[in-house]
């Protein structure tokens, strides 16, 4: 089994290949982390030692944060029970 980047290793394939500037910058400011788990208004960097309050929200997170129990129980219900079906056809 392979094993998993370190966070380090990430941002350096990221400096390589997408852009070594942002890297520099997100260094520069203190940012430079992979984000990892998130809940609620929190996000973890990739390795899990660190913790933050998401203030950015991008994404569409602005008003019920990472992962809101009560949207993802409404998710699985819908998997569990509905049929994306075809739009053409009376289904």
């Amino acid at each position: 089994m392979r094993e998993q980047p370190t966070q380090e290793q990430l941002l350096d394939y990221f400096a390589t290949y997408v852009s070594p500037q942002k890297v520099r910058m997100y260094r520069l400011w203190g940012v430079d982390f992979i984000p990892g788990r998130r809940e609620g208004a929190r996000i973890w960097d990739y390795d899990g030692k660190r913790s933050w309050i998401d203030c950015r929200t991008a994404g569409g997170v602005f008003n019920l944060g990472h992962r809101p129990p009560r949207i993802i129980a409404a998710l699985r219900e819908a998997l569990d029970e509905l049929d994306m079906s075809d739009h053409m056809l009376a289904s």
